[in-house]
């Protein structure tokens, strides 16, 4: 039986996301702080910058595909990506379900 591998070299998982916070918002405080033009960093990611501007402005979700992309470009675990769309979702649904 072959071994999945995974990605050794991504930042685990270190503290539960802040339940409700879009994954977007998060993102951007991350290339804030290392300084990456969000143009250059969409490049890099393969996708239009208004790809990545809907994504940074809570417009659009963080896919599994898109978050194993962040994952290779910023070394920060996919699954700590979608845990937090997870949290983000759930809060929307709860919400809309309570209206």
């Amino acid at each position: 039986m072959a071994q999945q591998k995974t990605a050794s070299k991504a930042k685990p998982l270190v503290a539960k996301p802040t339940p409700g916070v879009h994954p977007g918002e998060l993102l951007n405080d991350e290339l804030v702080s290392r300084k990456i033009k969000k143009s250059a960093f969409a490049a890099k990611l393969g996708v239009r910058p208004s790809h990545l501007s809907d994504v940074l402005y809570g417009n659009r979700h963080i896919s599994p595909s898109f978050a194993v992309r962040l994952e290779k470009q910023l070394k920060i675990d996919a699954a700590y990506w979608l845990e937090i769309q997870m949290y983000y979702d759930l809060k929307v649904a709860r919400k809309r379900l309570r209206a």
